[in-house]
């Protein structure tokens, strides 16, 4: 799904985690040495859903700094495990 799609389906989403009383956790994670629309798209998400936490929603971005498109992916995979596996988000 692209960024643009997701974007769109934001109201319907926001909708349906509210109905269905779901408190999902999202985490974003990206290289800073990504494309710079990548890295813009990643950004412009992360602070779309940032009001959906007065909601309950947890969501966190995480910018990995001199890191591209396959090198991120070993900093992702320990600070993803680590979200996932923790009750409290902000662990």
């Amino acid at each position: 799904m692209t960024l643009l799609a997701v974007l769109e389906e934001a109201e319907a989403f926001e909708k349906s985690f509210i109905k269905e009383g779901n408190l999902p956790r999202l985490m974003l994670t990206i290289g800073a040495d990504e494309l710079p629309a990548m890295v813009k798209d990643a950004e412009q998400l992360a602070e779309r859903l940032l009001p959906l936490a007065a909601k309950g929603f947890y969501s966190e971005m995480v910018k990995f700094c001199d890191e591209s498109h396959v090198s991120v992916l070993p900093a992702a995979i320990s600070r993803v495990l680590r979200f996932a596996l923790s009750s409290n988000p902000k662990e």
